[in-house]
């Protein structure tokens, strides 16, 4: 799959959070902890939150966006479909995931941070863990890899 065809196919939050539920729970979402299939799906709202900003010390609003979550009605659990993934714990966009997995995937001689940040408009931090995040999926070991330019060892 392409890059535009990926923009296309995920270009929602519901869209992938719907594929990721269907890949990871293909008979229905079951709770990671007990395993029920008691689960029930709600979105939070989009809303702000009060931080200070530890270089300056000033009270800055930042916006926190709506989710899409599981809660568990045995035991109580809530959980995202990123729970127990790579994608647990990033505050990058899912869609930005994607599509960075797909020039990663297609890119024929490695891909730079630079380049990136350019066609993905994220920091080269978010970069770094997105390359480090991302499996082998020819099961090699990092030392019988390219390094992530492309260039040989």
């Amino acid at each position: 799959m392409n890059l535009t065809e990926v923009t296309k196919k995920f270009a929602t939050p519901e869209a992938c959070n719907d594929f990721i539920e269907t890949m990871r729970w293909p008979d229905g979402v079951v709770c990671p902890a007990c395993e029920s299939k008691r689960v029930t799906k709600y979105q939070t709202q989009e809303g702000t939150r009060n931080r200070v900003n530890s270089k300056t010390g000033k009270n800055e609003v930042k916006t926190v966006p709506a989710r899409i979550l599981y809660v568990c009605l045995d035991c109580e659990l809530k959980f995202s479909v990123t729970t127990g993934t790579l994608f647990n714990d990033t505050h990058l966009e899912l869609e930005k995931w994607f599509m960075a997995v797909a020039l990663m995937v297609n890119a024929k001689k490695g891909l730079s941070a630079l380049q990136m940040k350019r066609d993905l408009k994220v920091s080269v931090q978010n970069r770094v863990v997105l390359e480090s995040s991302h499996p082998r999926s020819d099961g090699r070991s990092e030392s019988e890899t390219a390094r992530w330019d492309g260039r040989s060892r």
